[in-house]
């Protein structure tokens, strides 16, 4: 699925373990990266159908930590 560019290296704050594949697996997703493949072909196009301005991809942990600080704030203010 990483090669293929069908899914990111899970990033966890704390307990993943990749064993000895961990950097095979940064490999992959880096290359397809790269090559444009899978979500990586059009990263922006689902921000033009929303009618936001272009931006790059956000990783799953990103999405998280930028839902989790708007939930802080919500409750906060």
């Amino acid at each position: 699925m990483l090669k293929g560019g069908l899914a990111t290296v899970y990033e966890a704050k704390t307990g993943s373990e990749f064993g000895e594949f961990e950097q095979q697996y940064r490999d992959a997703e880096e290359k397809a990266r790269e090559q444009k493949v899978g979500m990586w072909t059009k990263p922006t196009i689902l921000g033009r159908l929303r009618g936001e301005s272009a931006k790059a991809p956000e990783s799953p942990r990103e999405y998280k930590n930028r839902h989790t600080a708007a939930d802080k704030q919500k409750k906060a203010g």
